[in-house]
This record gives structure tokens, sequence and C-alpha cells, in this order.
């Protein structure tokens, strides 16, 4: 008996013995037999296999269309450190009989692991748009159709469709990569219904052309403005949904378990945002009358209106659903920043400091696009602590904002510019943003010295983004810019709440000059509250040559 126990315990000690610490006798990883093997060996192995694999051309279609791809383009990944994981937990899992049953059992008659492979869905949704989308024909919901000759809405019936099988063919993807095969793939197509069905629009047919009939509906819109004839009365704007329009709001759709006439949300919404711009308004300032550097009144200001598409939607569906001929747009009422009811909130009263310039002799293009940067300019309102940047309050220098061009000098061509003049624009303000006593924050000079602003030395150059000129309103209260052309001369003047601050300049003084034009400027500015020198600027400004340098020019001066 002992002999026999010992001639049975013995072939298993030694599987036993064998199996340690490696891969159980009997284990194939794909085409490989792991046992004996070392494990970085199955590892580089599989590695290489598995990347030659993932590229490998294979033909993807049925009997009317064939196609080239690989595993990876459809989202086949393969874990080689989980495979290997698998296989070594062969023969290790239970207690001690259950793992030597195993071994056993794998020894006598193999075990083969497949490789642990998945579908990456992002990658096989991008592929199955690109290339197998277009082999589908989907199934059509019955619905309205509108003829155009008739001028009525007709019944469209349903239509069956064929659409791929997508789960069947992840799961042969994984099949077939589980044993590292190259194998072409069959596309299963399925039959694909629609839900609803002609016998259910049926019913439908007579309320949508009875809405059609009720064509044009009438959209009916707040202005913002008091009506003439009746004091405090709001007026009204209109619009209209006209019938060729209507048809393609209503459809039919599912609800449940049965199908209503309904409103197309993504057509109306459409609708509503190209109406937008023939609602909106944007609100218009009111604009100071000054008396001896006093502000004494305003002109009346203006509230702006903008559409509000959310709110109107639920309005304008429901309404078309009830067959009601005039419905009402919901509207935002935008009021302006400076409104005559709040000069004194603004803190808008008197002038704080005033800049001027002298544009004679500009040509044509330049003088106009000083005077429109000047109206661009006027009636900016500056809160307390807000740093202004004129790039950004001046906006797009372009033809669409009425900028006109001019010819200037870029590397060795003349090219037009738009804009030119602006510099003028920004130098006035500086000016007026120095003589108020404000912190400025970036200002440069001209490279060249430009005949505009002599003496040199008190100019701000722009060019967006930079170089750009800024400033922080750091006065207790807001600052209302405006601007007027005289002649040839450009004054911006600065309105606010004065805080006791004086301002004293010394220059631009000029100085280092050569004969080439090429000079140097310092201009000194001291704040005084009190009496008594609170703050001191100096601002230094370089100038090369003309002479030499003509490209340098800045094409806004």
């Amino acid at each position: 008996m002992l002999i026999t126990t010992a001639l049975f315990l013995l072939p298993i000690s030694a599987l036993a013995l064998l199996n340690h610490s490696a891969i159980a006798f009997g284990v194939f990883i794909g085409p490989y037999d792991a046992h004996g093997t070392r494990i970085s060996a199955i590892q580089e192995a599989l590695a290489q296999k598995t990347q030659g694999y993932l590229h490998e051309t294979f033909e993807l279609g049925n009997s009317r269309t064939r196609l080239k791809a690989d595993p990876a383009q459809l989202g086949v990944r393969i874990d080689v450190e989980k495979t290997i994981s698998n296989a070594l937990a062969v023969g290790r899992k239970g207690g001690l009989f259950a793992r030597i049953i195993e071994q056993v059992h794998t020894a006598l008659f193999n075990t083969r692991i497949p490789m642990a492979a998945s579908i990456n869905d992002v990658a096989f949704e991008t592929y199955f748009r690109a290339h197998l989308e277009p082999l589908e024909h989907k199934a059509r919901e019955a619905g309205i159709a509108y003829n155009e000759e008739k001028e009525l809405f007709e019944l469209s019936e349903e239509r069956i469709g064929s659409v791929i099988d997508a789960s069947k063919l992840k799961y042969e993807l994984l099949r077939v990569a589980a044993k590292l095969e190259t194998k072409n793939i069959a596309i299963a197509m399925i039959q694909d219904t629609s839900f609803i069905r002609k016998e259910m629009v049926e019913p439908l047919m007579s309320s949508a052309n009875e809405i059609l009939a009720q064509a044009p509906f009438t959209l009916t819109y707040a202005t913002g403005e008091n009506s003439d004839t009746s004091r405090g009365a709001q007026k009204t704007g209109r619009s209209q949904i006209e019938k060729g329009q209507l048809k393609d709001f209503l459809t039919v759709r599912r609800v449940g378990n049965h199908v209503e006439l309904g409103i197309n949300e993504s057509e109306l919404r459409n609708f509503l945002v190209g109406l937008a711009p023939t609602i909106n308004k944007k609100p218009r300032n009111a604009v100071l009358a000054v008396a001896e550097g006093k502000v004494t009144e305003f002109v009346i200001s203006k509230s702006g209106i903008e559409l509000d598409a959310d709110t109107s939607m639920p309005r304008v569906r429901d309404g078309l659903l009830k067959k009601e001929r005039a419905m009402n747009l919901a509207v935002n009422i935008l009021l302006p920043e400076v409104r005559t009811e709040t000069i004194e909130n603004l803190g808008l009263v008197s002038l704080i400091g005033e800049g001027e310039s002298d544009f004679a002799g500009s040509p044509a293009s330049r003088a106009f696009n000083v005077k429109l940067g000047a109206k661009k300019m006027n009636g900016v309102l500056i809160k307390s602590n807000e740093e202004f940047s004129f790039i950004n309050a001046i906006g797009e220098v372009d033809p669409k904002e009425g900028w006109r061009a001019g010819l200037v000098i870029k590397g060795k061509d003349l090219v037009p510019e738009y804009g030119g003049g602006l510099c003028q624009v920004s130098t006035t303000m500086f000016r007026a943003a120095m003589y108020s006593g404000l912190p400025i924050t970036e200002r440069f000079g001209h490279s060249l010295p430009v005949l505009y602003y002599n003496p040199q030395g008190f100019d701000a150059t722009v060019y967006g983004p930079h170089p750009d000129f800024r400033f922080v309103n750091d006065t207790p209260s807001n600052i209302l810019v405006q601007t007027r052309v005289k002649g040839t001369k450009l004054y911006f003047e600065f309105y606010g709440t004065p805080d006791g601050r004086e301002v004293k300049l010394e220059g631009p003084v000029e100085y280092d000059k050569k004969p080439d034009g090429s000079l140097k400027a310092i201009l000194t500015r001291e704040i005084y509250k009190d009496g008594e020198a609170v703050k001191k600027d100096v601002f230094r400004s370089t100038y090369r040559s003309p002479k030499k340098e003509p490209q340098q020019r800045n094409p806004l001066e």
C-alpha cells in the first residue's frame, strides 16, 4: 500500500516541483508553449507578435462591400501583461487539492490561455462612423411631408431598413484577437424597423394642415420705448412666421407608446436666432451737455432690447400647436450704463482732465480715421478701479468697422493699412489721462518722431495687441469720456468727481537731437494733494532717425 501511494505521489510531487514559480506544465499562450520558457522571453515574443497582429490588414465586409482594415483601427487592444498573469494563475487557485487537480489536468490535456483582448469604444465608433455607417440603410419613420405645389402636408410612410450588428462585430473581433488570428470577418446586418407607422400618423394629418392654414402667425415684442400716443405705454414690434417657414417646424414625435404632433425645436431655435438681429438693439448712453466745465444735463439715454430665445421657445411652440394667431416674444431690457436718471449716482460732476492735439495737414483718409476713432471713444464709461485698455475699447480696426486705408511701407513694399491716424486718438487720450492725474500702466512713444505730436515726448503709440495704451481710474467714481473735433483739433474730456489732486507737467523737453532727425525727450508729471507732492512720474522717449529707418514707422500713426 505504501509503495502504491509513493508511486502515485512521486509524479505529482515532481509536477508540483516543475511548476513551482513558473507557468504550469501544459499551458499554452496563443501559439506558444509557455512552460519552461522565461517569463521575459514569453513577454517579449507576445509583445512582438501582438504588435504585428494589430497592424496586419484583413478584410471586413459582406457580399456587396469589402473594406480593408486592421484590428488597431477598429479599436482592438491586447494586454500582454494581463495575459501572462492569467497564465501564471493556472494551478494556483483554491486549496492544495484543487491546485493539484488543476495542474494534473493541465499537464494531461493542456490549457490554452486566450489573449486578454478588449475594444476601445472611441476608436471603434470613429471607424464605424467613417467607414461602416455609410453601408447602413436606416429605417424611416412615418411622418408628415410638405407638398410645395399643393401647399399642404401629406403622409410620408415608414420604410424598413438594415443596419450593422455592431455587437456581433465586436464579438468576432475579440474572438479572433484572443487567438491572434488574422481572419476576414463578415459584417452581419440586422433589420431596422420604425416605431412610428402610417396608421399612427394618419389621425394627425388634419391638425397639421389646420395649423398650416392659420399662417401667417404674428410674433409681438416690447421694444423698450414709450409710445408717442400714450404716456407710459410701451411700443410694440412685430414679426411673422410665414407658411413657408412653418412647414419646417411641424413634425411628428414619439411620446411613450404613442405619437403626437409636435414642433422641431432645433428648427424653431434656428428661426429665433435668425430673427434676433432684427429685434436686438444696443442701449445708447446719455451724452453730456457741458457749460463752463460743469455737467449741466444729459441728452436722453435710450434702453436697448435683446430677444430671450430660451423663454420665447415654449411660448411659440405651444402657441403654434394651439393655433394662436398671435404670440408674445420675451425680450430682456438692456439699460445703458450712462442713463439720464443716474448722473448723480455715477459721480459725473465736473471736468477732471482734458487733452488736445492737432491733425492739420493729415491726408483725407487719416483725418477720417481720427474722427471715427474719436466717435468710437465718445461716451465710454470707465468704472472706479478699472484698468482701461485703448486696444480693447477701440475694437477691430478693419473695413467692416468703417476704417479707411492708407499706403504704408512694409519691408520693401507699399501696402494698404487700415486705421492710419488712430495714434492721434490714443495720444490725445494719453494727454487727458495725464492731466487727470491717472496712473499710466502702459504707454510707448513712437519709434520715429511724428510731426503731428510736436514737441515730441507727449505721444502714445498703439498697434494691437501691443503696444497698447492703458491707465487705471483710481478716482472714487466713474469717469465718462467725451470727445469732440473742432476744425483740425481733437479734444478728449474726462468727467468725474474731483478728489483734490492737482497735476503739474514739466515738458516735454527734447534733447540729444542729431542732424539725422533722431532725438530724445523727457516729460515729468507731479501730482499734489493738499499742497504736498504725493507722486512723481517720468516718461522718457527715444526717437530713431526717420531718414535711416523709414520702414519703422507705425502705420497707425
